[in-house]
């Protein structure tokens, strides 16, 4: 777990002690758009051949998938067609509640048409013009307890009692964007599993003892899970992903009470009382992308870049004292990554990320926060940047990432460190979704290779 709080609440405090040691010079750095022209007599460029860099792909699974902060985003679905990156599956666990505590079912059983699960849709990624691989989904009650101030990572698995399927749909991912038509009106658009399971439906109404308040019934009613096909047969293309948390029947998930095509009860998830966490599997074996993960690589001349868990961009400067040596006292004005998407592997068809971020990893193997990703300030992200960018370089029009870094490297000067260690990853609103390919430091393709930009002024 040593590797993993920096991604959690915890790493705040590290970050307050990384700025430390820069916060001399924060107002002295510059926004790398606005930094000083290089006139070779107090500013200067780096040249590229005085930066030692080795950068590989590694397989990164420390993204937290149970943070309530609005929207709740959770995925599901599975992938088995990416051709350089293989399968990918994707569940999703989480808590419902009854409208109070000390709830009373305002009909009987008796009255109840019908129990539906309703997840409400957000975004599908993957194969979206493939209209013939419909998936099935699958609903099951939840056998463990979780909590909703839990950190629960994307490899989290809970128990459930597959002794009973409370229902099952098979579905085009693809179809659900669309607005549902419910009677004489269409609703915010969703995915609907109807519950088969009689004697789940008669517990739920029946046990009245278990709904004197929300702890009570989250101890006894512990959740759901809904589980994609996982079997080698399975044909899905593509990831839906549902926002949990809503106001209403039909944007918020959750299982809906029907008399007479009208709701009468809503058990529903709220960010207060409920937990959530999103399972997610990859599967590399067999696929181009699986030799890139051997702890025996060093430097290659692709990197891979995927929402975790997944690939990561592993980027290591690693003659720091080198630099030091020969910028002397000096201020580092701007200190860049440039990264550049390689289209290959049905990359139009299951697309890039719109942001990638930056984290720092120590020598103990800790990740921390850069100096450039300083607690309180909204303009951080702003600043280190990782926004693609279409780019025209030489006759091609490319996609591009910069990631911004000026502070680290500062810091890593005046630490007198050896080396600085970056990971690059996806972002993490949507867990399991996009993938990039793009150039190494040691890639042949000028137009694509990894380029390290940095812009030094003497100081007197």
């Amino acid at each position: 777990m040593k590797n993993r709080i920096w991604r959690t609440a915890a790493g705040a405090f590290a970050a307050i002690v990384a700025l430390s040691a820069t916060s001399c010079k924060e107002n002295t750095i510059i926004n790398s758009n606005l930094a000083p022209a290089v006139d070779n007599i107090k500013t200067f460029a780096l040249d590229p051949n005085d930066i030692s860099c080795l950068s590989k792909t590694v397989y990164d699974d420390s993204i937290v998938t149970s943070l309530n902060t609005s929207p709740v985003i959770a995925g599901l679905g599975t992938v088995n067609a990416d051709p350089f990156f293989g399968v990918t599956n994707a569940g999703i666990y989480f808590n419902v509640i009854p409208p109070t505590s000390s709830y009373t079912f305002p009909v009987s059983r008796s009255s109840i048409d019908s129990v539906v699960l309703v997840l409400p849709y957000n975004f599908t990624w993957g194969d979206t013009n493939n209209t013939n691989r419909p998936q099935k989904f699958s609903v099951y009650r939840m056998t463990d307890t979780f909590s909703s101030t839990g950190y629960y990572y994307s490899f989290s698995r809970f128990g459930v009692d597959r002794s009973h399927l409370l229902g099952t749909v098979t579905t085009n991912i693809n179809d659900l964007k669309n607005y549902v038509q419910l009677k004489d009106s269409s609703v915010t658009p969703h995915m609907r599993i109807k519950i088969t399971d009689n004697d789940f439906i008669q517990k739920l109404m029946d046990s009245s003892s278990q709904y004197a308040d929300y702890p009570t019934f989250l101890s006894w009613f512990k959740g759901l899970y809904v589980e994609p096909d996982t079997t080698s047969s399975a044909t899905g293309t593509s990831l839906a992903y549902f926002e949990l948390d809503g106001d209403s029947y039909y944007n918020t998930a959750g299982l809906l009470f029907y008399m007479q095509d009208s709701v009468v009860s809503q058990f529903g998830y709220n960010t207060t009382n409920c937990a959530h966490s999103t399972w997610v599997k990859r599967n590399y074996t067999g696929y181009p992308v699986a030799p890139y993960y051997s702890p025996s690589r060093t430097d290659d001349s692709i990197i891979m870049i995927q929402n975790e868990p997944g690939a990561a961009a592993d980027i290591r400067i690693t003659n720091i004292r080198h630099i030091d040596s020969v910028i002397g006292k000096s201020l580092i004005n701007k200190a860049q990554i440039l990264i550049t998407k390689v289209d290959v592997g049905s990359s139009s068809i299951y697309t890039e990320p719109s942001r990638i971020r930056v984290t720092g990893i120590d020598d103990y193997g800790t990740y921390y926060f850069i100096a450039d990703n300083y607690v309180g300030s909204s303009t951080s992200s702003t600043f280190i940047d990782g926004v693609a960018q279409s780019v025209t370089v030489g006759a091609f029009t490319v996609t591009q990432y910069s990631i911004n870094f000026p502070r680290e490297l500062q810091k890593a000067l005046i630490q007198g460190r050896t080396n600085l260690h970056l990971l690059l990853n996806g972002t993490q609103t949507y867990p399991g979704a996009y993938r990039l390919i793009a150039g190494g430091k040691s890639n042949s393709n000028a137009t694509y290779k990894l380029q390290i930009n940095v812009i030094y002024s003497k100081i007197d």
